[in-house]
C-alpha cells in the first residue's frame, strides 16, 4: 500500500518508531521494516566516512531511541550484521549501538540478550583494540540496564544469561577472547546493581583455577576479575580468611614463583576489603 501524498516522507517509518504526531502513516507491517532498515543502514554508512561519522552516531542514537518493541529485532539484525572487511570505526560503533539501545529500553531486551551477548563474544576477536574495548564497555550497560522483571530469581537468570557466554569464552584458546572475556565478566559485576553471590561464588572457585593452568593466556585479566567478585559483599557466606587465601594465591602468582609461596604484605582487613572498591590488591600490584 502506497503512503497518501499527504503524509511527509518521514513518517512512513512510524509504525516501528514512536510517532510524533497523533497521526500515523498508514503502511504496511513489512514495508515499515524495510525503511526502517534502510535508515540504519544509512547511517552505518555514514560511519565509515571520517566527516559524516559523528552525524552517524547521532543518527543511530536518534533511531535506538525512538524504537518501540516491534522495531527491536529489526535494529538489532542490521547493527549485528557486521564483519571485518567494515571499518573498525563501523565494527565498534555497532557495539555501541547496543548499550545505546539498552539504556533507552532496558527489560524489552530481555529476549534479545543472549544473541546480543554472542555477537559481543564474537567481536572480542576483532585485531582492533578498541572494538574490543567497546565490548567490554557495551557490557557494563547491558548489566545495568537489562534486568528481568520481578527481581529476585528473574534478576538472577538474567545475570547468568549475560555472564555465560563471557565466562565459557574463557576456555577459547585466543588470547583476545580470554583478555576481553575476563574484563567483560569484570565489568559486569562492576556495573550491576546486585549480582548473586550463588553465582560469584561458583565463578571465583573456577577462575582461581585458571591462575595455575599454564596455558591459559589472560592470567593478568583473571586478576582483575577476581578482584570485582571478591568486592562484592560476601559477609553472610564467604569468610574473610578464604578471601585472604586467595590475595595470598593471586599475589604469589604475579611474583612468578610458581607456587613457591612467598610472604607477601598483610592482606587488607576487614573494613578495608570489603567497603573499598579500590584498596584490594594495591599493596602488591607495584611488584608487577
Amino acid at each position: 500500500m502506497k503512503v497518501p501524498k499527504s503524509k511527509p516522507k518521514m513518517k512512513t517509518h512510524s509504525m516501528l518508531s514512536k510517532a510524533r504526531t497523533g497521526t500515523r502513516a498508514v503502511v504496511t507491517p513489512q514495508q515499515a521494516v524495510f525503511e526502517l532498515k534502510q535508515r540504519v543502514i544509512l547511517s552505518l554508512n555514514k560511519l565509515a566516512d571520517r566527516d559524516t561519522h559523528q552525524i552517524g552516531i547521532d543518527e543511530l542514537e536518534k533511531i535506538a531511541e525512538g524504537l518501540i518493541p516491534e522495531g527491536i529485532a529489526p535494529f538489532l539484525s542490521c547493527i549485528m550484521d557486521t564483519d571485518s572487511e567494515q571499518k573498525s570505526a563501523v565494527r565498534k560503533e555497532c557495539v555501541r549501538a547496543m548499550g545505546t539501545l539498552a539504556r533507552f529500553h532496558g527489560t524489552l531486551l530481555v529476549p534479545h540478550i543472549g544473541k546480543m551477548v554472542a555477537v559481543i563474544v564474537k567481536r572480542l576477536k576483532d585485531s582492533d583494540s578498541v572494538v574490543r574495548d567497546a565490548c567490554v564497555e557495551t557490557a557494563g550497560v547491558l548489566a545495568t540496564s537489562v534486568r528481568s522483571s520481578g527481581g529476585g530469581e528473574g534478576g538472577e537468570a538474567a545475570f547468568v544469561v549475560i555472564v555465560k557466554p563471557f565466562f565459557e569464552a574463557l576456555g577459547e584458546q585466543n588470547r583476545y577472547v580470554q583478555t576481553g572475556s575476563a574484563l567483560c565478566l569484570a565489568r559486569v559485576i562492576d556495573e550491576a546493581p546486585d549480582p548473586p553471590t550463588s553465582v560469584l561464588l561458583q565463578m571465583l572457585t573456577r577462575v582461581v583455577k585458571l591462575l595455575k593452568n599454564p596455558h591459559f593466556m589472560a592470567k593478568p585479566a583473571v586478576v582483575q576479575l577476581i578482584r570485582s567478585i571478591v568486592q562484592v559483599d560476601f559477609y553472610p557466606i564467604y569468610s574473610y580468611e578464604a578471601i585472604s587465601f586467595l590475595y595470598y594465591l593471586t599475589f604469589n602468582w604475579m611474583l612468578g614463583l610458581n607456587g613457591n609461596f612467598f610472604t607477601p604484605p598483610p592482606p587488607p582487613s576487614k573494613h578495608q576489603l570489603f567497603p573499598s572498591r579500590t584498596f584490594f590488591f594495591s599493596k602488591y600490584l607495584i611488584y608487577h
